[in-house]
């Protein structure tokens, strides 16, 4: 009986675990604080890829919907490291003085969500990570 429960309770905690499979978005933002310089966001889904630009001049925000390719949506999956994310350092934010905030928020199919903001400064659990900014910097 004692094998039993044992075995439940090792099943129920690796079944609460998160993985890459269980990622339904990702999704990339650039938070721009000074005059003149340009906001983004990137939303990342199996099926599509969401662009959105606002520029802190009178431009009007602008939003661009793609179609995403399951090939597309598989690469990005490979360059998750969701050990890294949970693990990473984050700061507490740079655009409030003129500065670039980057950050990135992996949403899993369970509503858990994992976020990195400016995680470059984490050096050892950034680079890790790093696979996945040159992966969306591609697109």
């Amino acid at each position: 009986m004692k094998h039993l429960f044992f075995l439940l309770l090792l099943f129920s905690v690796l079944s609460c675990q998160s993985t890459d499979k269980d990622i339904v978005k990702v999704e990339f933002k650039s938070i721009c604080g000074g005059k003149g310089c340009k906001s983004h966001r990137s939303v990342f889904t199996k099926d599509s890829i969401v662009e959105s630009y606002f520029n802190w001049n009178p431009e009007a925000f602008k939003e661009i919907k793609i179609k995403n390719t399951a090939e597309n949506w598989e690469k990005l999956l490979k360059n998750i490291d969701i050990e890294a994310f949970e693990n990473i350092k984050s700061d507490s934010g740079r655009y409030q003085y003129d500065g670039t905030d980057q950050i990135i928020i992996l949403y899993f199919s369970n509503k858990k969500r994992l976020k990195v903001s400016n995680g470059n400064q984490d050096s050892l659990y950034y680079p890790r990570i790093e696979k996945l900014y040159q992966f969306y910097r591609n697109q």
